[in-house]
């Protein structure tokens, strides 16, 4: 993603120098080597319209104020002393005779054309004047937008700017253009006309309104794409901002320049007027509004209310006012206009943060709008003659916020699938707590109830021999009876035994400490020398230690515990040489203790159960079911494994692996 913000970076900064260049050209636009128009006459002998193209009927055109040429053509004649003023430009304030012309009246321009040789068809470029034009070409009329007229009444306003076709009859080409004004507060011709091959012409303004169009389509799927973010994600305005501002924008951008609108919309010239106008000042608050909601710490809030309230009153003004009247609002909302945007650059300056996402962009973008947006200011009162490019500006400020909001969209979207994926880890755990919940649940029923029932059966043996002994008169029978209690308490203190050792392994956490088991299996062996059978059982022990293992002491007494006291309880008594036989290798990574047996055994079709909790092989057994499910409880604790080699009469062995944890391995 920075590889592609800095592509952006670089694009913005060539657009902004592009656009510096063009005001710096549009205020030396002396320079160019293109003719102008001198006293009436524009001298075009020697230049070429395949090789250069089209060329601005600029300078000084002959200027009839208050005259109409076609009603009155001998004027041309009459006039000794012609008064000439520079197009484009308009009238107001124009000095003529001593005196200072106002916004409304009625004048005629003349314009002599040299043409070169071999000249052909021509064309002219036509865009705006204020507020009704009609143009004659050597006296013939070529083009009519409104109705001129010498007073408010007879005078009907109109824009509608094209291109017109025509056949010059000689090496001069007369120009006659009437405009009038009763409707505006500036009238006269204030749009450049451009002569060129009608083929030149033609090309020239498929181009340009292909552009206009091209640049209102993608702000308005902009503003349609933003609108549906909108609707679908409700708590955030920051979108509806936006695609309301680009609306505007597409507005402004139909309602300027080629009034490409009056091709979509019937409208009539004062609704042209007010949508222009209206377009620009409703822009200007929903462009601070929607700063305010992605950087909300660069503007103040009372500020962007007062922009609104001013915009809103300006508005009002154009909608309840006559052109004549709202026109004058033009001059003092872009003084205004420009003061925000001084501003802003300046709050955004002081308080730029360059690690702060999509600042970089604002800041560029914004300057290459202002910078587009002074330009047609100047151009709009014929200050520089570069033309119209606050719609190239608008596109790529509104490209630059749109790549800001796809940034947060995806830091958002970003978080979103972090979010899901902790959720789904989560869950998982969740699930897998449950499944566990579920497990010890299961266990805990038949730990209750395997509990309470070989609990009461050593309880309820004791209790019987008591009842027995108190009936029995034979004294010799006592101590019959006293060992059989003894044997059902023992089997008692056994069980409570192995529930303590699964309560502890169940609770405790692993503890690691230094193993000796040498030591280990003597203590083991203490437990079982007072069994009947310990004689006859023969022991072998082989330990080969290498270095300090690190264990829990207590889980491997409990496995050890165990496994010996399997092989005491199920000898086999009719071997000659019963024998449990313990070896113990140990090094810096493992354990494994191997014991081993010559007893009963176990019949294979119980290995998958024998270490489930109260299993046992058969109703005859001995013991509680708890040992092996306590030695495999012991060794899962300990990350460690165990494994089962037996069979039925071929004794057990047993082979424990448990990892040899050392402090080192811990950090």
């Amino acid at each position: 993603m920075n590889i592609y913000l800095q592509a952006y970076y670089k694009f913005l900064s060539l657009i902004v120098f592009k656009l510096i260049l063009i005001l710096l050209m549009g205020c030396q636009a002396n320079m160019h080597q293109v003719p102008t128009a001198q006293q009436g006459i524009l001298d075009l002998r020697q230049w070429d319209f395949e090789k250069y193209g089209s060329v601005k009927l600029n300078g000084e055109w002959t200027f009839y104020w208050q005259e109409l040429l076609s009603s009155d053509p001998s004027l041309l004649a009459v006039v000794d002393k012609p008064d000439y003023i520079s197009l484009p430009s308009d009238w107001k304030n124009y000095e003529l005779n001593g005196q200072t012309l106002g916004g409304q009246g009625y004048a005629s321009y003349a314009l002599d054309i040299l043409l070169p040789e071999n000249h052909t068809e021509l064309g002219i470029n036509i865009l705006s004047a204020a507020t009704a034009m009609s143009l004659y070409a050597d006296d013939s009329l070529i083009y009519v937008a409104g109705k001129v007229g010498k007073d408010a009444q007879s005078a009907q306003p109109w824009y509608a700017p094209d291109f017109v076709r025509f056949f010059p009859q000689g090496d001069t080409l007369k120009l006659q253009l009437e405009v009038s004004n009763f409707h505006y507060r500036r009238g006269g011709a204030w749009s450049p006309f451009f002569l060129g091959s009608f083929t030149d012409i033609r090309k020239t303004w498929i181009l340009e309104s292909g552009l206009e169009f091209f640049l209102a389509g993608c702000i308005l799927i902009m503003a349609l794409y933003y609108l549906g973010f909108y609707f679908f994600r409700r708590d955030d305005s920051t979108y509806l901002i936006f695609s309301i501002a680009c609306f505007f924008i597409v507005i402004r951008i139909l309602s300027t320049g080629k009034y490409l609108i009056h091709y979509l919309l019937p409208l009539n010239w004062n609704w042209m007027v007010r949508l222009e106008l209206l377009g620009f000042y409703l822009f200007v608050p929903l462009f601070l509004s929607f700063l305010f909601q992605i950087y909300p710490k660069l503007i103040l809030k009372q500020f962007i209310q007062f922009v609104w309230v001013t915009s809103i009153a300006f508005s009002l003004w154009v909608m309840l006012s006559p052109p004549l009247s709202f026109s004058y609002s033009i001059i003092p909302y872009e003084i205004f206009t420009i003061v925000i945007c001084i501003f802003v650059l300046y709050r955004i300056i002081k308080k730029y943060d360059k690690n702060a996402p999509g600042q970089t962009i604002l800041l560029i973008s914004l300057i290459a709008f202002f910078l587009a947006f002074i330009n047609d200011v100047l151009y709009a009162n014929n200050l520089i003659s570069t033309g119209y490019i606050t719609s190239l500006g608008l596109l790529l400020f509104i490209l630059s916020q749109s790549l800001i909001l796809s940034q947060r969209v995806s830091l958002a979207l970003h978080g979103l699938e972090n979010a899901n994926q902790t959720l789904s880890v989560q869950n998982e755990t969740i699930h897998s707590k449950n499944k566990e919940l579920t497990r010890l649940n299961k266990e805990l029923d038949v730990f209750v109830y395997r509990t309470s029932h070989d609990l009461r059966a050593p309880l309820t043996s004791t209790m019987g021999l008591i009842e027995v002994l108190r009936m029995e008169d034979d004294p010799n029978k006592f101590e019959a009876y006293l060992n059989m209690q003894e044997q059902a308490l023992n089997r008692l203190d056994d069980f409570i035994q192995d529930i303590l050792n699964y309560s502890r392994n169940t609770r405790l956490e692993v503890v690691h400490e230094p193993v000796d088991f040498k030591l280990l299996l003597e203590e083991v062996f203490v437990l079982y020398q007072h069994l009947s059978n310990y004689q006859e059982v023969e022991k072998n022990t082989e330990i080969k230690q290498e270095g300090i293992f690190y264990g829990d002491k207590k889980r491997l007494s409990i496995i050890m515990n165990n496994l010996v006291s399997n092989a005491f309880r199920y000898y086999d008594p009719e071997k000659t040489k019963p024998y449990l036989r313990i070896n113990v290798f140990t090094d810096s990574q493992k354990a494994e203790i191997v014991v081993e047996d010559n007893g009963l055994g176990i019949d294979q079709k119980h290995h998958k159960k024998i270490f489930d909790m109260f299993y046992r092989a058969s109703n005859s057994a001995k013991g509680s079911g708890l040992g092996l499910f306590l030695v495999k409880e012991s060794v899962t604790k300990m990350n460690g494994e165990i494994h089962l080699k037996s069979d039925k009469g071929a004794g057990c062995t047993f082979l424990v692996v448990v990892p040899n944890q050392s402090p080192s391995d811990e950090q």
